[in-house]
């Protein structure tokens, strides 16, 4: 299970890792956006873009209202454009209330959800919304 939660965070170090330095002068996007679940704000969530061909991530996580800011590898804020995996993974720690097994006397974490496709950022984009609903796995 830990291992899910850590996948999100190795793939932006890794990136970091091959990128470098050496990206300061690529062209980012200014991409904010909005994630929901059900029809509200998914809180604490994990968004990462990461480009199918090369480049470095871009990464954010939801506020209280759902809404995300993305920084790129070099901590520029902005994305590359481009076909991306967008992955938003809601992790235990923002997974809402635990469950409890009274009968037994243990509390198990909820389990931590992932949503995966894949997204053009076009350049001109500034905002986007996306709706987890029924794909959130």
């Amino acid at each position: 299970m830990k291992n899910v939660v850590l996948l999100p965070l190795c793939l932006v170090l890794l990136s970091s890792a091959i990128v470098g330095c050496g990206d300061a002068g690529v062209s980012l996007t200014q991409l904010n956006g909005k994630v929901l679940y059900r029809g509200k704000p998914l809180v604490g969530a994990d968004v990462i873009f990461m480009p199918r061909e090369t480049g470095g991530v871009s990464s954010g996580v939801t506020d209280s209202e759902g809404e995300f800011t993305l920084t790129y590898v070099d901590r520029r804020s902005g994305v590359l454009p481009g076909e991306h995996l967008l992955t938003i993974t809601e992790s235990n720690d923002h997974a809402g209330d635990e469950i409890v097994n009274e009968t037994e006397n243990v509390v198990l974490q909820k389990p931590v959800r992932e949503y995966r496709k894949m997204m053009l950022v076009d350049a001109s984009m500034e905002f986007v919304e996306i709706d987890v609903t029924g794909e959130f796995k």
